[in-house]
C-alpha cells in the first residue's frame, strides 16, 4: 500500500468502466449503523472505481439524496457490476463501504465516523492557509474486513481547505488501518501520503504536510484537424493529479519542482473511459521552484482509430478488461491510467503516430483475475499501422488468493473451552512476539484467516490439556461445525550424557514437520506441488531425576523430540508410539564474546540477541531423504548486552545464529563461530530513498565525519551532498554519466568506499575520472569494523541536505525526489 495508493490504484486498473452499454435504473435504500433508514443522505454513481480514485468532480457523475424513508433511485445509469461503486454519505450518520471484487449492493449502510486534525506547513514550519486537502480512501479493519473500503466523494467533508492557523480536518473511520490524503496549495508541490496507522495514533500525533515550493505548468490544447480549443477534456499530470481543460481549452497545474508528465485522463463520459482524442504524453524536464512553464500549443487528434480486442485462453472475447497503453518513447511516465474494452471485448482509441507497449488485465470473477501473455509492441506512422486490426492481446486466468476470517466453535475431550490453542498456520522461533496472529481466540470459537477456499491441513492443539486435532481440506465455505480435541499419544523417552548419565532438567521440545500439497492454476491447466514444513508446537517437558521425560505427539507427520540443556550441544530424535527414544547429549565447550555496534561503529547497549542453533547435518541430501533431524533454528534463548554494547556466552555449542529480538518478526540471523572478539553491526532498516511520511532516518551527518577526507566536503557552502558507495562505478559509464550531470546542475558530490584502506581509495580516485572527494572509513577501538550507509546500492545515491548554518536538514531521498536525483538515470 506505501506505495500503498499505488497498489491500490494499481488494483483499480484491474476494473472496466461498465458492466453493459444498456441504461438501467438503480434503487435501494441508505440504513445506519443500526439499521435504522437516513433520510436526505447523498447517494453519488461511480460507473469506474478509477474515476473515484482520481478524483473527478462528483457533479459530472450520476447523484441524488435520500427521501424521509431512507429511499434512492439513480436512473439512465449503467447496471451496477464488480468494477463500478455506489458511495452514499450523511454528514453525521457516516459513509458506506465497498468491497473490492464483489457487485455493489444497492442498499447501502453507513459507518460511523470520527474526525481528526491535521496541519499544512511549508518548509520553514510557517503554517499554509487556503491549501485543499482531500481523502482519496481509507482501508477499514483486518481479517475478514480486509478488503472494506470507503472512498469517499470529492465532496466536503471528504474535501476541504486549511484554515489561517494552515490546520484542517477530516473524517476517518475508528478501525482505520490506512488511509490516503492529497494536498494541493497554489505555489507548492503537490504531496500524496498513504499512512498506514491507527485510530488512535492518529489522534494523538495527528497529520502534518510540509509543502516544497513548486513550479507550475500551462497549456493549450487544440484539436489538430481544425485547431478549435479541447472544452473539458480529461488531463492526467503525473501519478496523483487529473483535471479539466477550461472553455479555451487551457490547463493551469502546480506540480513538483524538477520534471512532470501530461497524459491523457479519464472520460466519465464514455463507457471505456476513453476520451475524445488522443495526445502524444508531453513531458517537460528541469522545472525550478516558483517558475511557470508554458507548454505551448499540444494538438489533441481524432484519428487514427485503432482498434484493440482483448482475448483469453480459449479464443474468448474479455469484456470490461483494463488495457495499458504506454508510449516506449516517453519514460518515467509514472503510474499508467488505462482504458478499458466494452461489453465485446472491445476498445477503439486513436494513436497520433509514435511506438507504444500494449497489455491487458483485469478481474475474470471475484474469486480469478486475468493476466496479460506479455506486452504487444504497436507502431503508428504517418496515420497507419503496421499490423492489421483488431489487434488482438492476449489474457490468461489465474485464481485470486483472498484472505478470509472463519470461525469453528472448539471444545476440549470434556466439553470445556479451551484456553490456550496453539495451530500450524504460525511458524514463528519460540520468543517472538508478533502483534497480528493468523489465528485467535474468541470465546468458545478459533478464529482463522484463511487464503482462498481451502487449506489442507490444520493441526489445533490445547497445550493446557495436551489434546488435539487435525482438521482436512476445510475452507470458508466447508467449515465443521464443532471441532472435538482428543487426548493426544504420549511417548517415553531418557536424556543422558556422553558416560550414560542422566541429564537432569533438560527442556525437552516437540518440534512436527509435514509434508503437503498445493494447487496452481495456470492458463486453464492445474498443477500440484509437494512442499515440507516444519514447526515448533508448544509442547514440552523437563527430564526428570533419572533423565526421563514423557512427551504428547501429533499422530500425523514426522515428530521430534529435540533436547536443549546448558553444557550440551543440542540434539533431536525421531519419536513413534509404542517406542521408547533414548538421547545421548555431548559437552558444549564454546565461547562466544563480543560487541553489538551499529552503522557507525558505536555500541548498542541493552540490546537484547536470540539466539537460534541448526543441526549441522539438518540440510544435508541426506537428511532431506530421511528427516533424521530438523531442518529449521530452535530458539536457545537470549543474551542481553550490557551498557557498552558487550555481550558473554559461555559452555555453547560449536555454531550459532545470533539476531535481534524484534517485536514484530525476526530479521536474518547471523551465522557466528566461537570467538573472543566478535563484532555484530545491527543493519539501519531505513531504505535510500524515504516517504514523505517515513519516521526519523539514521544519522548520516554523524556517519560522514567517520569517513576519511570527507570531513570538510559537507561544509565547503554547497547546500547539498550526493553520497555515493559505488565501488564498481569505474566501470559503471551510465552513472558516471549521471554524478557528471548533476555535478553541472550544482550537487556536491562524494564517494565512500567500504574500505579501511588508504591506498585502495587512492586508486580508485586515479580510476574514476571525476574531480571529487573519495573517503574510505578509520578503525579504531570503538568503531571496530567498517560501517556501511544504510542499504545503499552501488549506483543508487544517498542525499544529504545542509543548511546554510551547516547543520543537517533532511537526509534520504522521497519517492518525487527520485527523478531530479537520478538526472539521466532512467
Amino acid at each position: 500500500m506505501k506505495a500503498a495508493f499505488a497498489l491500490m490504484l494499481g488494483v483499480c486498473c484491474w476494473w472496466n468502466a461498465a458492466h453493459a452499454q444498456n441504461n438501467a435504473i438503480i434503487s435501494g435504500r441508505v440504513l445506519d449503523f443500526e439499521g435504522k433508514p437516513v433520510a436526505n443522505a447523498q447517494v453519488y454513481y461511480y460507473p469506474n472505481l478509477m474515476a473515484a480514485w482520481l478524483g473527478v468532480s462528483p457533479d459530472s457523475i450520476p447523484y441524488t439524496t435520500t427521501d424521509e424513508r431512507g429511499r434512492y433511485r439513480l436512473a439512465s445509469v449503467l447496471p451496477p457490476s464488480i468494477v463500478s461503486a455506489i458511495i452514499a454519505f450523511h454528514p453525521t450518520a457516516g459513509c458506506s463501504t465497498i468491497r473490492f471484487g464483489a457487485k455493489p449492493a444497492t442498499n447501502l449502510r453507513l459507518q460511523p465516523l470520527k474526525e481528526f486534525v491535521g496541519k499544512v506547513v511549508n518548509v520553514k514550519g510557517q503554517p499554509i492557509a487556503g491549501a485543499q486537502v482531500r481523502l482519496t480512501y481509507i482501508s477499514v479493519g483486518v481479517g475478514s474486513e480486509r478488503d472494506e473500503m470507503i472512498v469517499p466523494p470529492a465532496v466536503p467533508p471528504f474535501a476541504t481547505t486549511t484554515d489561517a492557523q494552515g490546520e484542517f480536518r477530516l473524517p476517518i473511520h475508528p478501525k482505520t488501518n490506512g488511509f490516503g490524503v492529497l494536498c494541493t496549495a497554489s505555489g507548492y508541490e503537490p504531496v500524496m501520503q498513504t499512512p498506514s496507522t491507527s485510530w488512535d495514533k492518529l489522534t494523538k500525533e495527528g497529520l502534518t504536510f510540509t509543502l516544497k515550493p513548486g513550479a507550475r505548468i500551462t497549456a493549450q490544447l487544440v484539436y489538430a484537424h481544425n485547431g478549435e480549443p479541447c472544452r473539458g477534456y480529461p488531463v492526467r499530470v503525473g501519478a496523483i493529479l487529473h483535471t479539466l481543460t477550461d472553455e479555451n481549452g487551457r490547463i493551469a497545474q502546480d506540480v513538483s519542482a524538477g520534471s512532470a508528465v501530461l497524459m491523457p485522463g479519464v472520460s466519465i463520459s464514455s463507457a471505456t473511459l476513453v476520451p475524445t482524442g488522443w495526445f502524444a504524453p508531453v513531458q517537460v524536464k528541469d522545472l525550478k521552484p516558483g517558475t511557470t512553464t508554458d507548454l505551448g500549443v499540444i494538438k489533441v487528434f481524432t484519428e487514427p482509430q485503432v482498434t484493440v480486442e482483448v482475448r483469453d485462453d480459449k479464443d474468448k472475447p474479455v469484456p470490461f478488461c483494463a488495457v495499458d497503453i504506454r508510449p516506449a518513447e516517453t519514460p518515467n511516465m509514472g503510474m499508467e491510467v488505462p482504458y478499458f474494452t466494452d461489453s465485446k471485448g472491445r476498445l477503439t482509441i486513436v494513436l497520433p503516430d509514435g511506438e507504444y507497449r500494449l497489455s491487458a488485465s483485469g478481474l475474470a470473477s471475484e474469486e480469478a483475475y486475468y493476466t496479460s501473455h506479455g506486452e504487444h509492441s504497436l507502431s503508428v506512422r504517418e496515420g497507419r499501422l503496421a499490423v492489421s486490426q483488431p489487434l488482438v492481446l492476449r489474457v490468461t486466468t489465474a485464481r485470486m488468493s483472498r484472505v478470509r476470517e472463519v470461525k469453528m466453535q472448539v471444545r476440549t475431550s470434556r466439553n470445556k473451552i479451551p484456553k490456550t490453542i496453539w495451530t500450524n498456520l504460525s511458524d514463528l522461533p519460540e520468543g517472538v512476539e508478533v502483534g497480528r496472529r493468523p489465528y485467535r481466540l474468541d470465546g468458545g470459537h478459533l478464529v482463522v484467516q484463511v487464503s482462498g477456499d481451502r487449506t489442507g491441513q490444520m493441526v489445533i492443539l490445547d497445550y493446557g490439556t495436551q489434546e488435539g486435532a487435525v482438521i482436512r481440506n476445510f475452507g470458508s465455505r466447508s467449515l465443521p461445525s464443532l471441532i472435538r480435541l482428543q487426548p493426544l499419544p504420549k511417548v517415553r523417552g531418557r536424556v543422558v550424557d556422553d558416560t550414560g548419565k542422566p541429564v537432569v532438567g533438560a527442556k525437552v521440545r516437540l518440534i512436527l514437520g509435514q509434508e503437503w500439497e498445493y494447487r496452481i492454476s495456470d492458463g486453464g491447466s492445474e498443477s500440484t506441488w509437494r512442499a515440507w514444513s516444519e514447526y515448533q508446537t508448544p509442547l514440552s517437558s523437563n527430564t526428570s531425576q533419572t533423565g526421563s521425560f514423557m512427551l504428547p505427539i501429533v499422530p500425523e507427520g514426522r515428530c521430534w523430540a529435540v533436547v536443549t540443556a546448558h553444557g550440551y550441544e543440542p540434539a533431536a530424535a525421531i519419536l513413534n508410539v509404542g517406542q521408547t527414544a533414548t538421547i545421548r547429549l555431548k559437552k558444549a565447550l564454546a565461547e562466544y564474546t563480543g560487541m553489538l555496534v551499529d552503522d557507525y561503529g558505536e555500541p548498542v547497549a541493552k540490546a537484547q540477541l536470540l539466539l537460534l542453533y541448526e543441526f549441522p547435518e539438518g540440510r544435508t541430501p541426506r537428511n532431506y531423504q530421511q528427516r533424521r533431524v530438523p531442518m529449521q533454528a530452535i530458539t536457545l534463548g537470549t543474551v542481553t548486552t550490557d551498557e557498552w554494547g558487550r555481550f558473554s556466552l559461555k559452555a555453547m555449542p560449536s555454531s550459532l545464529l545470533l539476531t535481534l529480538r524484534p517485536q514484530d518478526l525476526s530479521v536474518r540471523p547471523i551465522p557466528v563461530k566461537p570467538a573472543r572478539d566478535l563484532i555484530l553491526s545491527v543493519p539501519s532498516m531505513v531504505s535510500t530513498w524515504k516517504p514523505a511520511d517515513a519516521a526519523s532516518a539514521p544519522n548520516v551527518e554523524k556517519l560522514l565525519r567517520r569517513v576519511e577526507w570527507l570531513q570538510l566536503v559537507q561544509w565547503e557552502g554547497k547546500n547539498t551532498l550526493l553520497v555515493f558507495t559505488a565501488p564498481y562505478l569505474a566501470q559503471n559509464q551510465q552513472c558516471l554519466q549521471t554524478i557528471k550531470e548533476q555535478m553541472r546542475m550544482g550537487w556536491q558530490v562524494a564517494i565512500v568506499l567500504d574500505t579501511a584502506s588508504r591506498q585502495e581509495a587512492e586508486r580508485f580516485r586515479r580510476q574514476v575520472p571525476l574531480d571529487v572527494a573519495v573517503g574510505f572509513w578509520k578503525r579504531s577501538a570503538r568503531q571496530p569494523v567498517v560501517p556501511a550507509l544504510p542499504r545503499i546500492l552501488p549506483t543508487v545515491p544517498y542525499i544529504v541536505y545542509m543548511g546554510e548554518d551547516g547543520k543537517l536538514q533532511q537526509q534520504g531521498i522521497t519517492m518525487d525526489e527520485l527523478p531530479k536525483v537520478f538526472g539521466v538515470l532512467p
